[in-house]
């Protein structure tokens, strides 16, 4: 117990110590001194007291030397404090400033990066996550030879996997939606997932747009007037069969056989594999 309290006492001490020494270097008004501990305080990933001190120091060595490290080391502090819209600032200011900068790789990744961990979970709005994807590629252009490339793919996929989760949300939406009020939701359903499909042809959720559609298609047809009933049951036919072709092994393989007999059954000029 005494040699926990001497401990207890230690640290108190080593932390008011601490914070001792950076007010007085907040108060101290040399620049120079200012710039070395920010980095000291940076290397050991205080980025609180080095984002402070290098703001501070700013004004006075813009158009120095020292001015792109200083920037970068801004951006990088607001990045890792996880105020990524003011990194995303700094990032984008330092690539208008120093195309050419010794950090412009880095800071071209780090802000791509940023829109990444600002990527919402997929039932929210997913501009940030478009945005990384889109950063990410034009990186992947511009640095092919990366040694961040398998990072970079696989951050890619899972952005896209969120996309494509939320393009499902809203086709079972509108597929749940159905009819309402006379309107045809199941056509949006359709639409929204054919064009996932197409987007996102390695997502996981390839076989839950497909059966959205199929149901979709059905449920359109059987609830068609009778001029559309006999083409709309032919499409909803013929997707039923790419689905049984498609996915022999699917969960939904009885669903969709079902719904097959069922259209068969439902204009006997529909032709019958």
């Amino acid at each position: 117990m005494h040699k926990f309290y001497i401990l207890f006492i230690s640290v108190m001490l080593l932390l008011l110590s601490s914070c001792s020494n950076y007010q007085k270097l907040l108060k101290n008004p040399d620049p120079a001194i200012k710039y070395e501990a920010a980095l000291e305080y940076f290397a050991k990933k205080d980025y609180m007291r080095s984002l402070t001190l290098l703001q501070d120091i700013t004004p006075v060595y813009r158009g120095t030397e020292k001015a792109e490290n200083i920037l970068y080391l801004i951006a990088s502090s607001n990045f890792h404090q996880r105020d990524y819209i003011s990194a995303r600032h700094y990032y984008s200011v330092y690539i208008s400033s120093y195309p050419r900068g010794k950090y412009i790789e880095e800071v071209k990744y780090m802000n791509a990066l940023s829109f990444y961990k600002e990527s919402p979970e997929p039932k929210l709005d997913q501009t940030a996550s478009s945005k990384a994807i889109e950063l990410f590629n034009d990186f992947l252009l511009e640095y092919p030879k990366t040694d961040k490339l398998v990072q970079i793919q696989l951050l890619v996929s899972e952005l896209q996997e969120k996309l494509a989760e939320r393009e499902l949300i809203s086709a079972t939406l509108y597929y749940n939606i159905g009819n309402y009020r006379g309107n045809n939701y199941y056509r949006s359903a359709i639409v929204t997932a054919e064009n996932a499909l197409k987007d996102y042809p390695k997502s996981k959720f390839k076989e839950d747009f497909s059966i959205l559609v199929v149901r979709s298609k059905y449920q359109e047809a059987i609830q068609s007037v009778e001029n559309k009933l006999y083409e709309r049951s032919v499409v909803a036919l013929d997707e039923c069969i790419y689905f049984l072709q498609e996915y022999p092994t699917s969960n939904y393989i009885k669903e969709v056989q079902q719904l097959k007999l069922e259209l068969e059954k439902n204009n006997n000029k529909i032709y019958i594999i």
